[in-house]
């Protein structure tokens, strides 16, 4: 029995020009990824309660439901802030190296901060990372709002 499907050759010897495809991916809407947060249990998912985990996703479909520049708009409070990496007091680490070694990157020492609940109601939980082209890279989960100098 020959199988109706034809296999399309594919062409291994072609590699893609990362210059030929950085900047072409903007997004209008904000998207996260995660593949760089801590292995710190203190700043991760680990010691996050099943509500606080829920909250979670819940604030990121919300974030997510909203253009980038409506985002952009919002005070503090309910959408972005811009902190300095000398004023962030975390000692974990998050994967700089892998996270660097992307050239479409932002190398910025301004790290991004969204806090979970707006307004800090009911607690004063923030989401850190790096925003770059549109993308949310989430590095630290300060659950006690103890990351500031």
């Amino acid at each position: 029995m020959g199988s109706k499907f034809k296999r399309k050759k594919s062409k291994t010897n072609e590699k893609t020009n990362i210059e030929d495809i950085k900047g072409s991916y903007k997004f209008k809407y904000v998207k996260f990824n995660f593949s760089f947060l801590t292995t710190n249990n203190t700043y991760n998912f680990k010691k996050m309660d099943k509500q606080m985990k829920s909250d979670l996703l819940d604030r990121i479909e919300e974030l997510s439901s909203m253009s980038y520049m409506e985002l952009s708009s919002l005070p503090k409070e309910k959408g972005f802030e811009d902190i300095n990496k000398n004023s962030i007091s975390i000692s974990a680490k998050f994967k700089e190296e892998q996270f660097n070694d992307g050239d479409f990157r932002n190398k910025s020492d301004k790290f991004r901060v969204i806090r979970l609940y707006p307004n800090n109601n009911p607690k004063p939980v923030r989401l850190i990372g790096k925003e770059a082209n549109n993308v949310f890279y989430l590095m630290f989960i300060d659950k006690e709002h103890k990351c500031y100098k």
